[in-house]
């Protein structure tokens, strides 16, 4: 029908739509039996949707549908209800503006919260409006965005309202910033609504965040390697949407609360990786008007299966609908042009990996010579002497493959796995490398994996291999039966997950000059070294490796450098090994003399000598003999773990004649049958500074830590801190005699040392115009056989301080601090806050009879100072010592 020429819905057609969803929802209550009257409904709801399209130009007055219904009530057969009243007129249609406060979780974004509001900016009550729906959000990574939509709504007829909105929208990630407009239309009616979206990304929707290249599909093609080069972009991609849903209400609890059902489809394409459909559905539950929650899922292609959750608080917003009662059906209706836009409120950016070929069968080159690599293929079991060497004509043994290697032009030997034949010779510049161990060939495009490597099945090779400069061994079983396993000389050496067994030396190097690694191989039964450097001289600059090899059941030493001599300059690092069951040394260093200069390393490794018989072989865990003649080194031995070795766990034979050493031993891990830690002599001239701290020191017959002998014009700094030494057979710590004019300061600090068959600490014989200053300081003694601290021997002319402070001595065998001067010159002691109990004698005892005086710093205070028994008893009194002065010789 028409009201003044304009096309309107039938009252009638209206009452069937009301009574419609009064079916819809016996229809939720009879369940399967309404399917048939479902597809019946949904006809009916298309026909008006397509009625009320016609009257979209020109909205119905609110006016006139009241008359009309006026008039149906008039006609009426049966008597009108009794209802409650209710605000009518233009008032009780006003919408109002209202604060939004949202979370939503989904697919295509990170979780966010916004806030926003909806605003009416015109509006006819009850017939149109026009508004605004805007927001700012952040997501859960930090990151903001927002929208703002303006909207139309208007009346139909007095069951539906139609609406449009446009708008934008705007989101960043953690790297990228997208925008897109957003446009739709809706039918909202008093318990259903069918919105249509679309969302379209403008600017650069699709922005590479990262970029790399990489070479794929490695191929040998007769001499040469060949591979693929790819681009790999990580990509985030603002996705196109264009999408259809419709709601339904399920149950309606009141006036306040409701449960919705959701449903739709919608299509994702523009710089998605695919065009794709989707399906959603969800639930809604409006707790009150004003607050509802949503749960759904949704499946696609581009973003897979989701989960969907909402919760939206609108601030200021009704918490009732009106009453749904016949004279409150229009503003009932009209209350949801009020709602926020059915929209998800963001731009949806899908995260992918884009790969493109870029360039196809690529030939590998040297990035060092610019060259292309030249490939010289032993296949054992399909090749043959005469055959070229090319992939598809390998030859039998690496020796035949050498003969036609070319020397320092970038080729390499690559062997498949079986019986590669006897002993060779590589020529400079070449290469050998196996299918065994993964091989990684450094190219333009850096590392690339050989095809066929990784295999971990080794050629076997009979006899020596022999190489020089510039040359890799990599991935052979090599058994010499008796010889070498490898002999090489010169720099540039690689020697590289190998196996060696049955050798005389494992891994000979002669002579070598420059930079050489040997690493990860894997040495047995040999009767001489498993890796031995015989000399290091010269001009030779040398950059030395040896990391992370198995040594096991070796003849002699295990890892041994023979001379660093002559002017040479190294680097040497022994890192990570394991070496079980050398028969003398486990790591030996010999001589470093002649005014070589030597940085060296020995961490992380792994010694057990337990099958070595002491009474037949044995020797130390780590031992450097010789550092003299101007020598210059710096050693740091440090981590290792040293169990069960015949002698000492670390080292020190002599220092002497010049040389500077700065040595630092710590965190090393020593069981030893022997001293744990032990330096020899350092005389003629030298000038040591050694740390050994934090040391855990476990020692059957001698001492924890020893140094031996400090002599003949010597400047030593010496720390030892932070020790563990446990059962030692003799002392602790001992310095056994500092003379000759040396000039020693010693720090003995936070150590803790038990079970000890005699001193805990000892200093023997300071003597013969020696300089000594002494710090004892923080230890804890426990157990000791004898003194826990003794200083004896203190003699001609020699010339010592001590500091003994803050030290715990429980159970000395004697007496808790002993300390005897009997020299011509003044000594100064500082003695406080030590605390000794149960001694077997006394806890301080002090013997003076030098030409020197023993001087006692606050020596009136002393026995308060201390906790302890003091011999002699009255030594704050006694006339053979005497108050000293802090700041004034000796005293410190």
């Amino acid at each position: 029908m028409t009201v003044n020429g304009v096309a309107i819905i039938p009252t009638q057609d209206v009452k069937n739509l009301s009574r419609l969803s009064k079916r819809f929802q016996k229809l939720r209550i009879t369940g399967n039996r309404g399917v048939k009257r479902c597809l019946s409904y949904c006809l009916s709801l298309a026909s008006i949707l397509a009625i009320s399209a016609e009257a979209i130009a020109t909205p119905v007055s609110i006016d006139e549908i009241a008359q009309t219904q006026t008039d149906q009530a008039q006609t009426a057969q049966s008597p009108t209800p009794e209802t409650i009243p209710t605000e009518t007129g233009a008032a009780a249609l006003r919408l109002q503006p209202f604060f939004n406060l949202n979370y939503n979780e989904g697919a295509g974004f990170t979780g966010f919260s916004s806030f926003g509001g909806f605003l009416p900016l015109f509006q006819t009550p009850g017939e149109n409006v026009t508004f605004i729906d805007g927001r700012v959000s952040v997501d859960n990574n930090g990151n903001f965005g927002g929208g703002l939509q303006t909207g139309y709504r208007a009346l139909l007829n007095d069951s539906t309202i139609w609406g449009a909105y446009a708008g934008l929208d705007a989101r960043s990630t953690s790297d990228r910033t997208f925008t897109q407009v957003g446009i739709g239309t809706e039918l909202l009616g008093d318990n259903w609504d069918l919105t249509f979206n679309a969302n379209l990304p403008l600017d650069n929707a699709r922005q590479v965040v990262d970029t790399e290249t990489q070479v794929i599909n490695p191929q040998f093609v007769v001499n040469q390697l060949a591979f693929d080069e790819q681009q790999v972009d990580q990509v985030e991609a603002a996705v196109t949407t264009v999408s259809l849903d419709g709601g339904l209400e399920l149950f309606d609890f009141g006036e306040e609360s409701s449960l919705w059902g959701r449903g739709g489809v919608y299509y994702l394409g523009g710089e998605a990786s695919q065009n794709s459909l989707g399906i959603r559905a969800s639930l809604d539950y409006r707790v009150q008007n004003n607050l509802r929650v949503g749960l759904g899922v949704q499946n696609d292609g581009v973003f897979g299966t989701n989960a969907v959750f909402s919760v939206s608080a609108l601030l200021g917003a009704s918490a009732r609908r009106p009453s749904d009662t016949e004279e409150n059906s229009q503003a009932r209706l009209w209350a949801r042009a009020g709602e926020p836009i059915a929209r998800t409120n963001t731009v949806l950016v899908e995260e992918r990996t884009d790969v493109s070929i870029l360039e196809a069968s690529i030939v590998a080159i040297n990035p060092e010579t610019n060259q292309a690599f030249v490939f010289h293929h032993v296949d054992p079991t399909t090749g043959v002497a005469t055959a070229t060497g090319t992939f598809e004509a390998p030859l039998d043994t690496i020796a035949n493959a050498t003969n036609i290697a070319t020397a320092n032009a970038d080729n390499i030997i690559y062997v498949q796995a079986g019986d590669a034949g006897g002993a060779f010779t590589l020529p400079d510049g070449v290469e050998v490398r196996s299918v065994g161990p993964t091989q990684l060939l450094n190219t333009q495009f850096g590392e690339v994996i050989l095809p066929g490597s990784g295999s971990g099945n080794l050629p076997t090779v009979s006899g020596t291999a022999t190489i020089g400069n510039t040359t890799l061994v990599s991935g052979l079983a090599i058994d010499p039966a008796g010889a070498d396993g490898i002999v090489a000389n010169g720099e540039g050496i690689a020697i590289e997950d190998n196996t060696i067994t049955n050798a005389n030396i494992g891994i000979n190097l002669p002579d070598i000059d420059g930079p050489v690694a040997i690493v990860r191989n894997q040495i047995s039964n040999t009767t001489d070294d498993g890796i031995f450097f015989e000399d290091i001289n010269g001009t030779d600059n040398a950059t030395v490796t040896v990391a992370n090899n198995t040594l096991n059941t070796i003849g002699a030493a295990g890892i041994e450098f023979g001379l660093i001599e002559g002017d040479a300059i190294t680097n040497i690092t022994v890192a990570n090994n394991q070496i079980t069951d050398a028969q003398l040394d486990n790591i030996f260093f010999d001589d470093i003399e002649a005014n070589a200069v030597a940085t060296i390393t020995v961490s992380e490794n792994v010694i057990d000598a337990g099958n070595v018989d002491p009474l037949v072989a044995g020797g130390d865990g780590i031992e450097i003999d010789t550092i003299e003649n101007n020598a210059n080194a710096t050693i740091t031995v440090a981590n290792n773990q040293i169990s069960n070795v015949a002698f000492e766990g670390i080292e020190f034979g002599d220092i002497e004649n010049d040389a500077i050493a700065t040595i630092t031993i710590e965190n090393n891990q020593i069981i030893s049958n022997e001293t744990g830690v032990e330096f020899d002599s350092i005389e003629n001239r030298a000038n040591a500074t050694i740390t050994v701290t934090g040391n855990t020191i476990t020692v059957a017959n001698e001492e924890g830590i020893l140094f031996d002998d400090i002599e003949n014009d010597t400047v030593s700094n010496i720390t030892i801190a932070e020790n563990n030494i446990l059962n030692a057979g003799t002392d602790g710590i001992e310095f056994d005699v500092i003379e000759d004019n040396a000039n020693a300061t010693i720090s003995i600090l936070n150590n803790q040392i038990s079970n000890v068959g005699e001193e805990g600490i000892f200093f023997n014989d300071i003597q013969e115009n020696a300089t000594a200053a002494i710090t004892v300081t923080g230890n804890v003694i426990t157990n000791a056989g004898d003194d826990g601290i003794e200083l004896t021997l203190i003699e001609d002319n020699a010339n010592v301080t001590a500091t003994v402070t803050d030290n715990t001595i429980t159970n000395p065998g004697a007496n808790g601090v002993r300390i005897e001067h009997t020299a011509d010159t003044d000594f100064c002691l500082a003695l406080d806050n030590n605390s000794v109990t149960t001694p077997g004698d006394d806890g301080f005892a002090f013997v003076s009879n030098g030409a020197g005086q023993f001087q006692v710093l606050d020596r009136a205070n002393v026995t308060a100072r201390n906790v302890g028994t003091f011999n002699p008893a009255d030594i704050d009194t006694n006339a053979d010592f005497v108050e000293g002065t802090a700041g004034v010789a000796p005293c410190p």
